[in-house]
């Protein structure tokens, strides 16, 4: 598997070398910190903080990065809530219907910076598509918005109680 993932590595660096590109190493030398183009010349950073990055692309779902991907990195809190099964029955998962709504806007928000970026990075002019998308977001804000006020929706106060065990009661 080591050999694998040093082959895979060396082709990564052959492809970023053919490419014209290169590693820049920190003031020290001892650490890769960023990846330079020589013409024009251009640097960014190898690190990038993804929960700024998200706040700053997508202001209209603020946090929304940090929930969403508590799930991807097996944070327990980010599933533990919509979990409503008995010990011994099949799953039962029933999301709060907020949370499924902000998950839905976010994805309409993602979905109108590329097509903003896609559109002009290829002379495109995606203004109607991006307005079109920014209505569907302001639909589902207001059919959230009913569902506060509704009976039918799942929208928990607080979380339920739980036993020694961690699982709910």
């Amino acid at each position: 598997m080591f050999d694998s993932c040093s082959q895979e590595r060396d082709s990564i660096r052959n492809l970023i070398d053919g490419a014209g590109m290169a590693f820049g190493s920190s003031r020290k030398g001892s650490a890769k910190v960023r990846l330079e183009l020589h013409s024009p010349k251009v640097a960014v950073p190898l690190k990038i903080n993804i929960t700024e990055l998200m706040a700053e692309l997508l202001p209209d779902s603020p946090s929304w990065y940090n929930i969403g991907s508590s799930v991807s990195h097996s944070i327990y809190w980010g599933l533990r809530d919509v979990n409503h099964s008995r010990p011994g029955e099949s799953l039962a998962l029933t999301p709060n219907v907020l949370d499924v709504g902000a998950a839905v806007e976010s994805a309409i928000s993602a979905s109108a910076l590329i097509l903003d970026r896609c559109g002009r990075m290829n002379g495109h002019d995606p203004t109607a598509l991006v307005q079109r998308a920014q209505k569907r977001r302001a639909e589902v804000d207001a059919l959230m918005r009913r569902a506060v006020t509704s009976a039918w929706a799942h929208i928990p106060a607080e979380p339920r109680s739980r036993g020694s065990s961690g699982r709910q009661k």
